[in-house]
């Protein structure tokens, strides 16, 4: 407890912002998980580098968190504190280059681009995480990968020095190498050349209505739950398996779409872990093949 309260004497030295014991469950979109110890939420990149410095002088588990759309934490919470960097500069700087602090949305970086007349991430509209949370997990669809525009990133590694982060070996399918070991604090986008705004708008719009009619975007999930497997589709093989609408307490397998699970009434971490258990065990059963979980799980591993 004492080490705690000189965190919170050092961050309020620095007039950097902090909550302690805070539900996780109100950050997420699955609207699951108990009390992490703190919740830090730095503005600039010095208040992330002296954030990292002061954690890790006293050996606090660090877990960096954007939009919380694709995180099911622990019912018993996070020992340790939650890094939520808050920055959220948004700006075209020279001809096809935009850059965005990690805490945007990363459909307001992609309408604002479109809004300049630039190209080149429509298929990653309506995507609901941050620009962090999407470059952390390399987020895609419609064959576009967040990769795909992604130039340069402003990181820093858990000791709060600002490292350089080579892109071309970093991002695979579903995967930023790095993650859980730098914290992403800004991202330069390079956006095709320009076009006619109100075109890029309008095919934007009709991706996020086809992902409409797919996925459960109205309930609270985390998201797809399984990375597809090589030449498949999770969701196909959940639903070949007769998963469709199985619930375990208050978590449910999407009746829209396989690869979600949705907190119906009151989920627990529990109830969803147990749920991507008999999943799991059936699809290898019946298919031969193991499914990897796409969600990320703050302290454990499932």
């Amino acid at each position: 407890m004492s080490k705690f309260n000189d965190i919170s004497k050092a961050l309020q030295e620095y007039g950097i912002k902090f909550r302690r014991d805070v539900s996780m469950s109100h950050l997420t979109s699955i609207g699951i998980g108990g009390p992490a110890d703190f919740l830090i939420t730095p503005f600039t990149t010095e208040e992330i580098s002296r954030t990292l410095r002061i954690l890790s002088s006293e050996n606090i588990p660090v877990f960096i968190i954007g939009r919380g759309t694709n995180l099911l934490p622990a019912d018993e919470g996070y020992r340790g504190a939650l890094v939520k960097p808050s920055l959220t500069r948004c700006d075209p700087w020279k001809e096809g280059n935009f850059f965005a602090g990690a805490t945007l949305p990363l459909q307001e970086v992609i309408m604002k681009a479109m809004k300049n007349g630039l190209s080149g991430g429509e298929e990653l509209f309506g995507i609901p995480g941050s620009v962090g949370g999407a470059v952390a997990m390399n987020a895609g669809a419609y064959g576009k990968w967040i990769s795909n525009i992604l130039n340069e990133i402003v990181a820093f590694d858990m000791a709060g020095e600002e490292i350089e982060v080579k892109l071309d070996d970093a991002l695979d399918y579903r995967e930023f190498k790095f993650r859980g070991k730098v914290v992403i604090a800004e991202c330069e986008f390079t956006f095709k050349s320009l076009n006619e705004p109100s075109l890029l708008i309008k095919k934007a719009f009709e991706y996020e209505t086809e992902r409409k009619k797919s996925q459960p975007l109205d309930e609270r999930s985390a998201g797809c739950i399984f990375i597809n497997p090589p030449g498949d589709h999770a969701g196909r093989l959940i639903e070949k398996a007769g998963f469709k609408g199985k619930r375990i307490g208050g978590a449910e397998v999407s009746d829209l779409h396989a690869n979600f699970i949705v907190n119906k009434d009151n989920a627990s971490a529990r109830d969803v872990i147990k749920l991507i258990g008999i999943i799991r065990e059936n699809v290898r059963k019946e298919f031969g093949i193991e499914l990897k979980t796409e969600i990320i799980t703050p302290g454990y591993e499932i």
